[in-house]
């Protein structure tokens, strides 16, 4: 089965989602669209707008609906969406006249206002698509409104990011936030059903971060009050949003330690820093697999994962 994905992206965050699309597909996406035999919902990307099941591709509109005629496809309750694709977008009462001569050749119901499914139709490169659509449903946006927070964590959408660049497409894997704060990857990565702990040096941080496990239903113990470089248990891969002194003074050689102790703990990582750290990084072991930088407002984001050598 071929897949299209359709992709949005704000353009100071476009390195970051190609990296994220590496990670996920192994390819770097050069346009806002692409192919893949890769089935991965719609939903588990921020970057992900749409993806197009492909069920039948023609050369022509009119061959299109012939073939859709000719397989007697049969929908209940479905909307027909069209899915624009970036300088190739056609003309509004072309497509919506096309849309709607498609579901009327379509077996079924369909249902505009509560539909049980979505279809699509898409053109691009001189070619026709037909297929089951899957719609972003933000399922990381549950987390926004955890109980605490503070101004400078992380967001919910920052944490789906570093989770699926973490994990990829390996489930199984064990992963840990070692300087957890809030814990807002940990819940990411708990409501992926991901066996993930997080560590927190502060204990009224902790108390907060377990709480918020608390909110959401989660056990609270994922989320411990303990200094990182004690821990004696190991990982697939550490996620870290490296301390950077916005709140309390940290020296460079607290954060070289920081980095020290994830290498301890786990085979790779996950790093965010408000400066490069490529060298930082390879004097303690790591080997760079790949980088993004992210410019938001005055501020400036790098991104890593990393690899024990």
């Amino acid at each position: 089965m071929t897949y299209l994905y359709l992709l949005k992206y704000p353009p100071n965050e476009k390195e970051l989602c190609q990296m994220e699309m590496r990670a996920l597909f192994d390819l770097t996406p050069i346009a806002d669209h692409f192919f893949s035999e890769r089935m991965i919902p719609a939903g588990r990307s921020v970057y992900i707008k749409y993806r197009l099941e492909i069920i039948e591709a023609a050369d022509s509109f009119a061959s299109l609906d012939a073939k859709i005629k000719k397989g007697a496809y049969r929908f209940e309750k479905f909307k027909m969406l069209y899915l624009p694709i970036k300088g190739e977008e056609l003309h509004y009462q072309d497509w919506l006249q096309q849309i709607r001569q498609l579901a009327d050749t379509l077996d079924g119901s369909f249902d505009l206002h509560a539909p049980k499914q979505y279809l699509g139709m898409t053109y691009t490169k001189g070619k026709w698509y037909f297929g089951k659509v899957d719609v972003d449903n933000q399922s990381w946006s549950r987390f926004q409104d955890k109980p605490n927070t503070y101004s400078m964590s992380l967001s919910a959408r920052d944490a789906r990011i570093l989770v699926n660049l973490a994990v990829r497409e390996d489930f199984s894997k064990t992963l840990v936030d070692p300087c957890c704060g809030v814990g807002t990857i940990v819940l990411d990565g708990l409501g992926q059903g991901l066996d993930i702990e997080g560590y927190e040096i502060k204990k009224n941080i902790a108390y907060r971060a377990r709480q918020n496990l608390v909110h959401y239903d989660f056990e609270r113990d994922r989320i411990k009050p303990m200094d990182m470089h004690l821990v004696t248990k190991h990982y697939d891969v550490a996620l870290l949003d490296i301390p950077y002194g916005y709140y309390a003074p940290i020296t460079h050689d607290e954060q070289l330690a920081l980095l020290q102790g994830c290498h301890r703990m786990a085979d790779e990582l996950v790093l965010v820093t408000m400066v490069r750290m490529d060298a930082e990084l390879t004097s303690v072991g790591y080997t760079i697999v790949d980088h993004a930088s992210v410019i938001k407002m005055k501020f400036q984001r790098h991104v890593y994962l990393a690899r024990r050598k």
